[in-house]
């Protein structure tokens, strides 16, 4: 029959979880500016992994077993100093890891690129570049961002709510937000009301990733009435 755990074992895995979350919230915050986003099943399993290396390290410094009785005992002057740097430290680890990894998913494509042309394989990369990495929405998006000038967009909300108007702007992190903006001085931002799309007085409207249920890009009405009007022009 299974012993249960002295007061010490509790009040040490209690502990124990403290260093490795406030070492994970200073990354994140260095990083993007907030506390760790994540579940909190995800923080706690996360938190006493990290927990773990911050303790090695410490108790390993002051040539201290890790066993739950050192860690309680660790609230010491000596060693809770030692501790505090600890997690201080791989918070800033932390932090540049994570930094360094966004850096290399946003450049090491188009450096791999560049040297798998000079060995040759520029036939492969080709095909491979067909495939697209990441979000399939922030490509979508990105993509007619990259044609706002031809596009407009349909939101619809959680809501049940329908916009249209030009993409003004965009952010994929933190969040994904969309900027709807009026197309032109003189065509407004509309709204389907009734099945019928009604112009609105507002010159934007900014809709949150928590309200974004889908998202349709449709050609442009001012693209379109100036193919129109080329045309016009050469039957003329």
């Amino acid at each position: 029959m299974s012993e249960l755990p002295t007061a010490t074992q509790v009040f040490a895995f209690a502990v124990f979880f403290v260093p490795g979350y406030l070492s994970l919230n200073i990354a994140s915050f260095l990083v993007e500016g907030k506390t760790l986003s994540m579940r909190w099943d995800e923080k706690i399993i996360v938190s006493y992994v990290w927990s773990l290396l911050i303790f090695l390290v410490s108790l390993s410094s002051l040539k201290i077993a890790l066993t739950p009785e050192s860690v309680t005992s660790s609230l010491t002057t000596a060693p809770l100093i030692v501790l505090l740097g600890a997690t201080v430290g791989f918070g800033i680890i932390a932090a540049l890891v994570y930094y360094i990894g966004r850096v290399m998913l946003h450049k090491g494509p188009a450096f791999g690129r560049a040297v798998s042309y000079r060995l040759g394989l520029r036939r492969m990369v080709d095909w491979l570049s067909e495939f697209q990495t990441g979000s399939t929405t922030e490509f979508f998006l990105n993509l007619i961002w990259q044609n706002r000038t031809k596009d407009s967009l349909i939101v619809e909300t959680n809501s049940g709510r329908f916009f249209k108007g030009n993409l003004g702007s965009l952010s994929v992190e933190p969040t994904l937000d969309i900027l709807l903006v009026r197309p032109s001085d003189t065509r407004p931002l509309q709204e389907l009301i009734k099945g019928e799309w009604t112009d609105l007085e507002e010159w934007s409207v900014l809709i949150p990733q928590g309200n974004i249920r889908t998202i349709e890009a449709i050609p442009s009405e001012e693209v379109d009435s100036e193919q129109a009007e080329s045309g016009d022009r050469n039957r003329n």
